[in-house]
């Protein structure tokens, strides 16, 4: 999974590439520069496969953070984790723990409070810790805003003002295992 965007505000554009490895998993930002270096900013070494990633600047300080999604913890027989990086430094803002892996991820404001947060979507097929939940994570702090429980795999995640209230909804895709 490769997703493009800026994460600062100047040149050059920031590359964002996660490898799936399942001997070295591992989320990268690259630089670039010159357009072709493709020289690594830095490297997060994750515990499992890295299969979500979504970029919003969470700790407000200009510059756009790496928000990722571990997948799967049924071979680990470990909890999957969303974190949150530092876009400048790669340093973890914050951890937030599934008891299955993360299916599905996106962004939006769901608390108004300026900060994009996570909505992730976990599986259900563990034979360890099915989860099976929506999670809504709170993009600042990393604590969860609430959670909703569906008793299958959460395919499929997305926001938007469904009713007409001003307010952002949540809409989850689901199916059973």
């Amino acid at each position: 999974m490769m997703m493009l965007k800026r994460i600062s505000g100047e040149l050059p554009m920031i590359v964002v590439m996660v490898l799936f490895i399942v001997v070295l998993p591992f989320a990268s930002v690259f630089s670039q520069d010159d357009g072709y270096s493709g020289e690594p900013i830095w490297i997060y070494d994750s515990d499992l496969y890295v299969s979500h990633v979504e970029i919003a600047d969470l700790n407000q300080d200009g510059t756009d953070d790496v928000i990722a999604g571990e997948y799967s913890s049924d071979y680990y027989g470990e909890p999957s984790i969303v974190f949150a990086l530092n876009g400048e430094t790669g340093d973890t803002l914050w951890t937030y723990q599934l008891q299955d892996g993360v299916r599905s991820m996106t962004i939006g404001d769901l608390n108004n409070d300026g900060i994009m947060d996570v909505i992730a979507g976990a599986s259900y097929h563990s034979t360890n810790t099915p989860d099976g939940r929506v999670h809504a994570i709170n993009g600042e702090t990393g604590i969860a805003l609430w959670t909703y429980y569906i008793g299958a795999t959460i395919d499929g995640v997305t926001i938007a003002d469904l009713n007409g209230d001003d307010y952002v909804d949540v809409a989850a895709a689901s199916f059973d295992d």
